[in-house]
């Protein structure tokens, strides 16, 4: 089992942050990342807390060109962002779609490593999350769509009290033995 990452090593990125927010996304032609980036935001913090150094915008070149995108898409390709970043390993996604979250069971996951979670909002859009941590208090998330200003590690259901979680991708990391 992986040790506990250190939640404060994470950074907090915004899909709609000046930086990169014009970046075309992955494979498309007309999605940008402050459309659509939420995955790779996501993936960037991630990214960080096992020890890579990059901001969306280097995960967006790099999933490119690890075709780690579906074709012609901003869609992400979960086992392939490996190609990208060997450290990182695939290892399953749950969908909720016939059943309620279990928070606690998502939560056990992200202590040991953060979890990305899509969410369907109450206007039906959907939305990535990264989970980073547990409480009595709930689903501790880093949301990427809130502005660079107001970025913060809050929870779920204070950030997005009407979102229904739809599914989880779970990640593990490789280390060296």
């Amino acid at each position: 089992m992986l040790a506990k990452f250190n939640l404060y090593d994470i950074p907090l990125y915004s899909q709609i942050d000046p930086r990169w927010r014009n970046v075309v996304l992955g494979e498309s032609r007309t999605l940008t990342l402050g459309t659509h980036g939420c995955v790779v935001c996501c993936l960037a913090m991630l990214l960080n807390g096992i020890g890579y150094s990059v901001d969306p915008a280097n995960v967006n070149d790099d999933m490119r060109k690890a075709r780690a995108f579906l074709p012609g898409t901003g869609r992400a390709i979960w086992a392939r962002v490996t190609n990208a970043y060997p450290l990182l390993k695939y290892a399953y996604q749950v969908f909720y779609d016939k059943r309620a979250a279990d928070i606690k069971f998502i939560g056990s996951l992200a202590d040991s490593l953060p979890i990305l979670v899509e969410l369907m909002l109450n206007n039906r859009e959907l939305h990535w999350v990264l989970a980073v941590r547990r409480d009595v208090n709930g689903l501790l998330v880093h949301d990427p769509l809130l502005p660079p200003a107001n970025q913060r590690r809050d929870y779920l259901h204070l950030l997005r009290p009407n979102a229904r979680i739809r599914r989880i991708v779970v990640y593990d990391v490789v280390r060296a033995e």
